[in-house]
């Protein structure tokens, strides 16, 4: 077989595995967000695209997945307010929100997901996951933070489950099925 056979056999080979990685990829990954980006408006400012838009109280925000990254992506609901940090006259932060979470929803491949929460207290942030039923799953109760993050989540478990009944509405999950 002379050399020109075995580069054009190579190619085809090669081309191949990208058509079967990248179709396995869009439909374990990718195919999920078109959905979800129907559920938002596209916005762009410069040269930065991002997607998002209001709903009642709530902004949500949907990041795609890179092409071919199998991690990545999120879904975000976050109240519709502003977290508003300021510097003092020494170059300190000053946050005029005490609190502020922001429910996220992380895909995986197929139909699997993480949800959770990232909470900004302060100086303070934590990321949480959890499921369905607000059982923290990322942190033993060895852990430093662990009582801090089951106050925050007891103290705002009513404004977490609005945030999860909006994901149901708005992304068709369903919490209740798993």
């Amino acid at each position: 077989m002379s050399v020109k056979k075995k580069l054009i056999i190579f190619a085809v080979t090669v081309f191949g595995i990208f058509i079967v990685i990248a179709a396995v990829w869009f439909f374990g990954i990718g195919i999920k967000y078109v959905d979800w980006l129907d559920s938002v408006e596209r916005q762009e400012d410069g040269e930065l695209v991002y997607y998002e838009s209001v709903h009642g109280d709530y902004l949500l925000k949907v990041k795609p997945a890179m092409f071919m990254a199998f991690e990545g992506g999120f879904l975000r609901i976050s109240k519709n307010e502003d977290f508003i940090i300021y510097l003092d006259e020494e170059g300190n932060a000053v946050y005029e929100n005490e609190l502020k979470i922001d429910y996220y929803i992380w895909p995986k491949f197929g139909t699997d997901y993480e949800m959770g929460v990232m909470i900004f207290s302060g100086d303070n942030t934590y990321q949480v996951i959890f499921d369905k039923d607000l059982n923290i799953i990322n942190y033993s109760t060895e852990d430093d933070d662990y009582a801090i993050v089951c106050d925050y989540i007891k103290e705002n478990s009513s404004e977490i489950k609005k945030m999860m009944a909006c994901a149901e509405e708005m992304w068709g999950f369903d919490f209740e099925e798993e």
